[in-house]
């Protein structure tokens, strides 16, 4: 009786690592998260994505291949050269349009704060 209890225990260990492991995200998107200050309002901006994918940085509608570009920008002229991105994004967007901002704002190491809006 001992000896197949050792078995059996032994096996569910072996099948739930192997299920946790299956599950397990080796890909994921480290952020840095501001804390809030009179600083993080001041070295912000706004940029959101509606739900028919135009993208607004601070309500100007640009395209995508900006982004970057004038984020870094931004930054440049921000105190301590610290950017935070307000990212808005309706609940209709697929999640790889945010990811794909998100994966910009993390690259030039600046803040995000995610929102998402109902249309």
């Amino acid at each position: 009786m001992g000896l197949l209890t050792v078995f059996i225990l032994a096996f569910w260990y072996l099948n739930t690592k192997v299920a946790v492991e299956a599950f397990d995200t080796p890909e994921s998107i480290s952020l840095k998260i501001p804390e809030e200050s009179g600083e993080t309002k001041k070295n912000s901006v706004v940029l959101e994505i509606s739900e028919n994918i135009k993208y607004h940085l601070n309500d100007e509608e640009i395209e995508f291949l900006e982004i970057e570009r004038r984020l870094l920008d931004l930054r440049k002229t921000t105190e301590n050269n610290e950017l935070t991105v307000v990212l808005k994004a309706e609940k209709t967007v697929p999640v790889e349009k945010i990811v794909e901002i998100m994966e910009i704002v993390n690259k030039n190491e600046l803040k995000v704060i995610l929102t998402v809006h109902p249309n």
